[in-house]
């Protein structure tokens, strides 16, 4: 089995597909994840998710910056912020394991804030056009 930066845990192989490492998230059942994903996430699609890491200090995404992905924090600690016309920056967001990276506008196609790196940091991304799929197909998921 291959190791798993999730809590230290090993992820599942099945026949050669890899699970999600997802699978032993401590927070998926808290966050948005855990309807994206099911209480038993499946092999993972090869364009459904991406798994990130991020040093401290380090912009994950950037104002205008173009998104092709939902992100959601797996691990670490980041901040939202709005730089100002005189140079400093505004934090807006303290963000923590499980919350949305760019939450204001889902399905947006470019950031509307940047998000910084707090800690070192391990995102997962979710395809938007994989996602804006399940989201037409799946009513149910808007019931949850």
């Amino acid at each position: 089995m291959e190791s798993s930066p999730i809590a230290g845990k090993s992820s599942e192989i099945d026949f050669g597909r890899a699970v999600s490492p997802c699978i032993n998230c401590p927070v998926r059942s808290k966050n948005i994840c855990s309807v994206l994903l099911g209480p038993h996430p499946q092999p993972v699609h090869p364009d459904w998710q991406e798994h990130k890491r991020v040093r401290a200090h380090k912009n994950i995404k950037s104002t205008g910056e173009r998104i092709d992905r939902l992100s959601v924090i797996c691990d670490g600690w980041a901040f939202r912020f709005a730089q100002l016309p005189d140079g400093r920056s505004q934090i807006l967001a303290i963000l923590l394991p499980g919350d949305v990276i760019t939450p204001t506008r889902l399905l947006d196609d470019n950031v509307l804030f940047s998000v910084q790196a707090l800690t070192d940091l391990r995102y997962c991304g979710y395809s938007s056009a994989l996602l804006k799929e399940k989201l037409i197909a799946d009513g149910a998921v808007w019931d949850t």
